[in-house]
């Protein structure tokens, strides 16, 4: 299978995690104001299980989310609390060690090829609150985050990209482009923070089947998908989305949804059948403003073997 790794440039701290429901979320809610017949397409598209693209959530350059907890499975035999303790705090492991994971179930190996997320100091913002200070510039704080693997700042990410129509494919790149370095994603992004450049991109080559997977995605499971896999580890997140400056009006949230985390581990039943994606998506009352709001939770697979 071949999939699109976009190389992007860290031009600022992050504010917070940006998964691919966020991606997707911001890519359709800015193409229904500059583009609404395009926006119709896309949206119907992925209403009816035919995602125009799936995509992965931002990464540490090189590095595939898997959750330390996926280990418990794998490894026969954890008897040191030690070890099992600083397996659970893997968020990330290294491309190369998780394409050849069967040959690299070990402790030692593991452990040096793993990256995480790292909350760092505060730093200010100056913003003016006019109505408690008489507009005079008021120091904030905000917690920071970065990608880190041991004692070294990645400042690249990789977003992992799959497009289904390949006539869409050079405006799909070109869009989530403007995203991230006009529009930008996520808290506190309209003064400065999750700004990502695009600086290169490459084809990559992701096995088509295997015994097992993990989503590079955000994952809600379909009903009539449990005979097609097990699930084996995961860690579940609850989030409570928003919407957008234009849209939200005086209800800004959304409903509260649960969804299986980015590098959950999963074990294929139906080895016969190829699945490019699996998942769900949310449309019955997840906004109490606007009722044609969606949410996308298709997995985005890679396969492996142990």
């Amino acid at each position: 299978m071949k999939v699109l790794r976009l190389i992007f440039n860290q031009k600022s701290y992050f504010s917070n995690l940006i998964s691919s429901d966020m991606i997707i979320g911001g890519f359709l809610y800015y193409l229904a104001i500059e583009d609404k017949i395009r926006f119709e397409k896309y949206l119907r598209d992925f209403k009816n299980y035919q995602p125009p693209f799936l995509v992965s959530g931002v990464l540490p350059h090189d590095y595939l989310p898997f959750l330390g907890g996926n280990f418990v499975e794998i490894f026969d035999d954890i008897s040191n609390k030690d070890q099992l303790k600083k397996l659970k705090k893997i968020n990330y492991l290294k491309k190369v060690i998780v394409l050849n994971l069967k040959n690299n179930l070990n402790y030692q190996v593991v452990l040096a090829n793993n990256a995480d997320l790292i909350k760092d100091s505060k730093i200010q913002v100056n913003i003016k609150d006019r109505r408690i200070n008489d507009g005079e510039n008021l120091p904030y704080e905000i917690d920071i985050y970065h990608f880190k693997e041991k004692e070294k700042l990645i400042n690249q990410s990789d977003i992992y990209l799959k497009v289904f129509n390949k006539e869409e494919e050079s405006f799909i790149i070109d869009f989530l482009k403007k995203i991230f370095t006009f529009y930008g994603l996520g808290k506190k992004a309209n003064v400065g923070f999750n700004q990502l450049k695009l600086s290169d991109i490459d084809e990559i080559d992701f096995p088509d089947v295997g015994d097992y997977f993990i989503n590079l995605s955000a994952f809600i499971p379909k009903k009539d998908e449990k005979n097609q896999f097990s699930v084996l580890s995961t860690e579940i997140v609850a989030k409570r989305p928003k919407h957008g400056k234009y849209f939200g009006g005086d209800k800004p949230f959304k409903r509260q949804i649960f969804y299986l985390k980015e590098g959950s581990l999963f074990k294929l039943i139906n080895k016969k059948e190829e699945n490019d994606f699996f998942g769900e998506i949310l449309t019955s009352n997840l906004s109490l403003t606007i009722p044609s709001t969606i949410g996308v939770y298709y997995c985005f697979p890679f396969y492996f073997n142990l």
